[in-house]
C-alpha cells in the first residue's frame, strides 16, 4: 500500500523518524469512542446538542434562554464540559425556557407546532430502578470502553520507547540482556550508533552498580551525570543514544484547536487564492509565535512607498 500523506514523506526523506501521535487528540478520540459505544451516551449528547441547536436558531429564543440561564459559552458549547454541567445544574431553568417559548403567543405557529423534547418527572422507584438499569448498560460500558481505548492508545506511546526500555532497567539486568538490548538499538541506528555501543552499555552498567544508591534513576539524571562527572569522552554513544530518546516528541505543544490551519486560513474570501501564498500564509499562521514578535511598522511603510510611486 502506498501513501502519500505527510508521514509517508517525512519517512522518505528519513526512514527512521518516528511517528508521535498527538496526546490531545488521542484523548479526544478516546472520548469520542466512549460515548460512542453504548445508545444511552449518544441520545444523550445528541440531546445537548439538540438543545443547543434549537436555542441557537432564534435570536429570539436564545434571549430567553440566557434571561434564565446564564453563564453558558456560545463556542463548542456541546463539546465541553461545562455543557454538561451547565444542563445538569440549570435543569429547571431550561424547562422554564422551554415553556416560556412554548407559551409566547408572539411567535410563528409552525414555531409553536414545532416537536420539543418531553420532559417528564417519574416516581422516585422507578427512577431507583432506572438508576440501576443505567449503571450496567451505560455506567460500566462507558468505563470499560474508556480503559480499553486509553490502554490500546498507550501502546503505541510504548512502542516508542521499546528499544530504549533497558535504559530504564540497566541495573536491574544481566551483562548479556544488557548487551543483547544495546545491539538492537545499535541496528537500528546504524549511521549514529558505533559497533561498541555494546561494549560501553555493559561498562556503563557496572559504573552504575558501583556507585549504588547514587545511581542515576531518570534518563535526564543519565545524562547529567555523563556531563557532571566528565565521561561523555568515555562513553559518547551512550551520550548520543541518551541525546536522542531525551529528543523524541512526546506530544504536540499546544493543545488541539477546533479547526485547521487550513480552514482557518482559506475562507470564502480567499476561495481564489494562489497556492504559493496560501502556503506563506499557513505557515505564519501556524508559527503565529514568531510572527507575533516581528515588527511590521517598516514593512508597512516601504509597501506603502511602493503602492503611491506606482499610482504616480
Amino acid at each position: 500500500m502506498y501513501y502519500a500523506g505527510l508521514q509517508a514523506k517525512i519517512k522518505e526523506a528519513n526512514p527512521l523518524a518516528k511517528f508521535v501521535p498527538c496526546s490531545a487528540h488521542s484523548l479526544n478520540l478516546v472520548g469520542t469512542n466512549a460515548v460512542d459505544c453504548c445508545t444511552q451516551a449518544v441520545l444523550f449528547f445528541d440531546l445537548l446538542q439538540n438543545v443547543y441547536t434549537f436555542f441557537t436558531a432564534s435570536t429570539h429564543r436564545w434571549k430567553v434562554l440566557n434571561a434564565s440561564v446564564k453563564g453558558l459559552s456560545e463556542t463548542r458549547w456541546s463539546a465541553r464540559d461545562n455543557a454538561c454541567q451547565s444542563l445538569n445544574k440549570n435543569w429547571s431553568l431550561i424547562i422554564n425556557a422551554l415553556n416560556v417559548i412554548n407559551n409566547d403567543d408572539t411567535m410563528r405557529k409552525h414555531l409553536l407546532e414545532m416537536k420539543l423534547v418531553e420532559f417528564s418527572t417519574r416516581p422516585s422507584k422507578e427512577t431507583t430502578v432506572e438508576y440501576s438499569d443505567f449503571k450496567v448498560k451505560t455506567y460500566f460500558v462507558v468505563l470499560d470502553q474508556l480503559r480499553s481505548q486509553l490502554e490500546k492508545r498507550n501502546e503505541k506511546y510504548g512502542n516508542l520507547l521499546k528499544n530504549y526500555n533497558f535504559f530504564f532497567k540497566l541495573t536491574e539486568m544481566t551483562s548479556i540482556k544488557v548487551r543483547k538490548n544495546a545491539e538492537i538499538l545499535q541496528n537500528e541506528y546504524k549511521d549514529d550508533l558505533s559497533t561498541l555501543f555494546a561494549n560501553e552499555c555493559v561498562h556503563f552498567r557496572s559504573h552504575l552498580l558501583s556507585i549504588g544508591d547514587e545511581a542515576p534513576k531518570t534518563i535526564q539524571d543519565m545524562c547529567g551525570v555523563l556531563r557532571k562527572n566528565d565521561l561523555i569522552g568515555m562513553y559518547p554513544y551512550i551520550d548520543v543514544s541518551l541525546r536522542m530518546l531525551l529528543c523524541t516528541p512526546v506530544s504536540n505543544c499546544l493543545t488541539e484547536r477546533s479547526f485547521s490551519c487550513l480552514k482557518r486560513v482559506k475562507t470564502y474570501l480567499r476561495s481564489c487564492i494562489s497556492a504559493e501564498r496560501l502556503s506563506d500564509l499557513a505557515i505564519m499562521n501556524i508559527e503565529f509565535d514568531v510572527t507575533a514578535k516581528i515588527e511590521f511598522d517598516d514593512i508597512i511603510n516601504e509597501f506603502a512607498t511602493l503602492q503611491s510611486r506606482r499610482k504616480i
